[in-house]
């Protein structure tokens, strides 16, 4: 019982710093956006950072999506809501050696020995990288089941478009209440989703924030 009280009361602690700790970062965000609006008042003009890629090339689209939607429009909604480089994506593959999955990004070059330095070079070390670049027809494959693919979601210039978080143990629920409250109080869309290949499941929750940045 005294051990079980003890974890209690760490955990009490542990909140206290956390929740004074997000209070802080509240306050901050708050001064930042005072001082960025009044700066943008006072010069008429604001200067973001640029972005490999253009944000309107991938309008988000009002239209419900369903089942029954053209495979068009669910590309376009899928691009519109995981929207991570365009230059680059990654391939699943599966070790017959570990017995399970991974990722590498997608290269032209990829086992040619005239080009490809794997398994002696990681493809990032590499100099003969050819990436093959995210289109319509990568994403309808993955939607059909033919190859699945991963997105980078981090750009080249370090900003990031969408977040995904995942909250389970004990209190999952407190935190994942506290991480809607806070994205919401933020002015940044957020919503739980169910991955679609995972039976629901009482001690956890997946909670998807999408993130739009003005570029």
């Amino acid at each position: 019982m005294a051990d079980k009280n003890e974890e209690l009361e760490r955990l009490r602690r542990q909140l206290v710093e956390v929740t004074a700790e997000r209070d802080k970062l509240l306050a901050e965000n708050r001064r930042l956006r005072r001082d960025y609006s009044t700066g943008a008042q006072g010069s008429g003009k604001v200067s973001l950072p640029s972005s490999s890629m253009k944000p309107d090339s991938l309008p988000v689209t009002p239209v419900a999506i369903n089942n029954d939607s053209p495979l068009s429009e669910k590309v376009k909604l899928f691009r519109s809501l995981l929207r991570g480089r365009e230059d680059v994506f990654a391939r699943q593959w599966w070790s017959r050696k570990m017995q399970r999955p991974g990722y590498s990004p997608a290269c032209r070059h990829e086992w040619n020995p005239a080009w490809c330095g794997k398994p002696r070079l990681k493809c990032g070390e590499c100099h003969n990288q050819d990436y093959i670049p995210v289109t319509d027809e990568i994403i309808q494959y993955h939607l059909e089941g033919r190859h699945t693919i991963g997105i980078y979601p981090l750009l080249l210039d370090e900003a990031c478009r969408f977040l995904a978080a995942d909250f389970d143990k004990q209190f999952w629920m407190e935190n994942a209440t506290a991480f809607l409250e806070t994205c919401h109080q933020m002015d940044i869309p957020a919503a739980p989703v169910q991955l679609a290949d995972e039976p629901a499941a009482p001690e956890t929750a997946d909670i998807e924030a999408k993130i739009h940045a003005s570029t």
